[in-house]
């Protein structure tokens, strides 16, 4: 199957419509970072709000510092570790609330169609955030650029606040209908407003039809004979880079089910 650009459409209404029914608009802007050349990482503060194309480029609540350029490379890597390469394993990375690197407290996740950001905040003006984008439409996002807030500075010899690597701003082919989707991953300080655990395994595949991350489909498909409907419980993508990763899977009537 070598195009599946007919599922256009349908993608489009999903994000609109907020069919995954997991994502909500918070206001949420940029999370927060540090530099890795010696910046303090205490955290405090609230999330600053900022506007929708803000929250989708992360520059939410970062207007007015100096800003330097640097390579991807050292920007990923900055504030003492890297920006994954491919948007599930981030979202791993930030919804992982026990373990959040850095000292992080609070990571949400940005989605604008295939042009999404993973942000992780210390504090209002202490952040870091990484941004994926595909080059083709339903693509695999993978790492484009990242970004660096730290009001200490210290940033391109003591000149800047702020460093930026890659591509951080939505292209001409990223496609965007109306505000992008805010989700709260782990918010420590006010865990409430996180995602809940649901009960169901990280959301670690790419689903190519809803442009979200989904839970993984087991690598041998269940026998569904003597499970429930829907078993188990919920949809799973297949761990697949292909025509299998627009597919939805479960038990359905004693068999397993992947509808594409």
């Amino acid at each position: 199957m070598a195009s599946k650009g007919w599922l256009w459409v349908a993608g489009v209404a999903c994000v609109v419509a907020g069919c995954s029914g997991k994502v909500s608009i918070d206001g949420a802007g940029a999370a927060g970072a540090s530099n890795s050349a010696g910046a303090s990482n205490s955290p405090g503060g609230s999330n600053k709000a900022g506007s929708a194309n803000d929250a989708v480029s992360g520059d939410a609540g970062a207007g007015g510092e100096p800003s330097c350029v640097g390579t991807l490379a050292e920007v990923a890597d900055a504030w003492g570790f890297s920006c994954p390469k491919e948007l599930c394993d981030g979202n791993l990375l930030a919804s992982d609330c026990s373990a959040l690197p850095a000292g992080a407290i609070k990571t949400s996740l940005t989605s604008c169609f295939d042009y999404n950001t993973i942000s992780f905040e210390v504090s209002p003006t202490r952040r870091k955030v990484c941004y994926y984008g595909s080059k083709d439409l339903d693509g695999l996002p993978l790492l484009t650029g990242a970004a660096v807030w730290d009001d200490l500075g210290g940033f391109c010899d003591g000149t800047a606040t702020q460093i930026k690597g890659g591509q951080t701003e939505p292209t001409e082919t990223d496609v965007c209908q109306g505000n992008p989707y805010v989700t709260t991953l782990c918010d420590l300080v006010h865990p409430e407003q996180g995602q809940k655990d649901d009960g169901t395994p990280p959301h670690a595949c790419y689903n190519r039809f809803g442009h979200s991350c989904e839970v993984c489909c087991p690598k041998t498909a269940p026998d569904c004979t003597d499970k429930p409907q829907n078993y188990p419980g919920y949809s799973c993508t297949p761990d697949d880079p292909g025509d299998a990763s627009y597919c939805s899977c479960d038990c359905q009537g004693g068999e397993w089910v992947c509808n594409c």
